[in-house]
């Protein structure tokens, strides 16, 4: 048998610099989001800040005092301010749901590691390595329909 050599390609840092602003510029041009000083991100009339629980609130610019909703996930709360400007109701209620969806499994993921650590009983451990494993795949699964929807609604 042969052995192929294989060269790996050396990326120049100056041609990588310019894919990354030409990728930049592009994705400004579609997406429209302006990030401001304090962290929060802007979309036409609204804005996405992050709250003290850790989730994030879409406000309409006009009223900065009620939150129009709140999401776990900030690609989540800038989907559903698109969806809301452009008055797609039920995708708007869509990704909530999908939003809602992702973090309970998340969340039944972590609580079954480290529920599984201190299992002593193997029954109870067989038990809590199945109910990690279909957290694990429900979360891994709406995490990437989000992903997709993400991409879709702002190609």
């Amino acid at each position: 048998m042969k052995k192929h050599s294989k060269k790996k390609q050396q990326l120049n840092p100056s041609k990588l610099q310019e894919l990354a602003e030409d990728f930049s510029s592009l994705y400004d041009k579609k997406v429209q989001i302006t990030v401001l000083p304090n962290g929060s991100i802007s979309y036409k009339n609204f804005i996405i800040k992050p709250s003290k629980k850790g989730t994030f609130q879409v406000y309409n610019s006009h009223n900065l005092h009620d939150p129009v909703e709140e999401y776990n996930l900030k690609s989540c709360a800038l989907m559903a301010a698109k969806a809301y400007n452009t008055v797609q109701i039920n995708r708007f209620f869509e990704i909530k749901d999908l939003d809602t969806r992702y973090n309970t499994s998340f969340t039944e993921c972590q609580l079954f590691k480290k529920n599984i650590k201190i299992a002593k009983d193997l029954d109870r451990y067989i038990i809590l390595l199945n109910k990690l494993e279909e957290a694990d795949l429900k979360a891994r699964y709406y995490k990437e329909k989000i992903t997709v929807m993400f991409r879709n609604t702002f190609a």
